[in-house]
């Protein structure tokens, strides 16, 4: 009922307004154009097929016949090796600082500042979340600090969002909102460079394998997952507009979607989960709708930045500083084309950064091999 209700009210709203796509909202909400999601998509369903090395490797080293639903997030390999808070600290500081002095310089400004409250108490929860305040020109970052990579990867992606609104804050407010496609760029950008630091730095195999499986998890959950989402939505949107949808179809929905967008890599008799449309939060968000392809865009052009950044180097930091503090006032596409000079509504930019994303596939494989 809930579901039905809300996207019934959605399409009636459209429809006084004229509006002939539920799409059309999000759209305008990300600040992208439609040809820019489909060649998006495109590049991701070229791409997933790879993904099945992955998972065939996995399998094996986790001891399993089948892939299902549930062993998305099985964790693989494992580091014996632990940071305190200033530690991890000083390793995200001296990476950036190879990068960018001022990413480095704000970050160390952050900590000491303390900035981020991250003590590990009874009854408190684990996760991380940065919110700015305009006024004061300051962010502030909430987390729980649990002494392994996780918890590090996690610091420097809130320091990323906290280093974005920064190069925002001078800005007149309106002119400084950036759309959800665009506010993962400067997080993912962060947590991409210490991880490839930390698997630079890695001695061993299961330290190595770690690492590799925690990127390729976001991969597959971003890719397969996250498209899952969005196929449903489309679907679901598209009966919707005939009538009341039954329990019954929107299992159906969700299988339907899933096959299509897990292309094999789950089992094909017991790996789907009919009921995900009712267990996850996002498929009610009232103000948000399709609450799922900007995850995977931001990722996805925050990948096509990084490539550019490592054939770059340091020079290309005062751009990347630039296209951050544009993205509150432009379209995905003006940012794209004024800064990177790449058009995003064609496939070649996406191609690239799914690539680049797939790239850890034969390292993993070749180290669960070995292993």
């Amino acid at each position: 009922m809930a579901l039905n209700f809300q996207a019934g009210f959605r399409l009636s709203l459209y429809e006084k307004r004229k509006w002939d796509s539920p799409l059309l909202e999000p759209l305008l909400n990300s600040r992208i154009k439609p040809e820019t999601l489909d060649a998006m998509w495109h590049a991701v369903a070229k791409g997933v097929p790879k993904i099945k090395q992955y998972i065939d490797a996995k399998k094996k080293l986790l001891g399993l016949d089948k892939f299902c639903w549930y062993d998305q997030s099985a964790p693989i390999g494992k580091s014996a090796e632990t940071y305190t808070f200033d530690e991890a600290g000083e390793f995200i500081i001296s990476n950036l600082a190879g990068f960018s002095r001022e990413m480095a310089d704000f970050s160390k400004m952050a900590l000491q500042k303390k900035w981020i409250e991250a003590e590990d108490r009874p009854g408190k929860a684990g996760g991380g979340f940065c919110t700015s305040f305009q006024v004061s020109k300051q962010s502030r970052i909430f987390m729980t600090w649990g002494g392994n990579f996780s918890a590090l990867s996690t610091l420097a992606h809130e320091l990323g969002h906290a280093y974005h609104h920064s190069t925002v804050q001078d800005i007149v407010p309106f002119a400084a909102i950036y759309p959800m496609t665009l506010a993962e760029t400067a997080s993912t950008f962060n947590e991409l460079l210490v991880t490839d630091a930390a698997l630079r730095k890695s001695t061993n195999d299961g330290g190595k394998l770690m690492l590799l499986d925690q990127k390729l998890q976001n991969t597959h959950t971003l890719f397969c997952n996250i498209y899952a989402r969005f196929l449903f939505d489309k679907a679901f949107y598209k009966e919707r507009g005939k009538g009341l949808v039954s329990k019954t179809r929107l299992n159906e929905i969700m299988v339907e979607s899933q096959k299509m967008a897990f292309a094999g890599t789950l089992d094909p008799d017991e790996g789907y989960h009919p009921y995900f449309w009712a267990s996850k939060l996002h498929f009610f968000m009232t103000d948000t709708p399709f609450y799922n392809f900007p995850y995977t865009f931001g990722f996805l052009f925050a990948a096509g930045i990084y490539n550019r950044a490592k054939n770059e180097g340091s020079s290309f930091a005062p751009h990347y500083r630039a296209l951050l503090a544009d993205s509150g006032r432009m379209t995905s596409e003006q940012v794209a084309m004024k800064h990177l000079g790449v058009d995003i509504t064609k496939s070649d930019f996406w191609n690239e950064a799914v690539e680049r994303a797939l790239a850890d596939i034969d390292p993993f494989v070749k180290l669960a091999g070995k292993a």
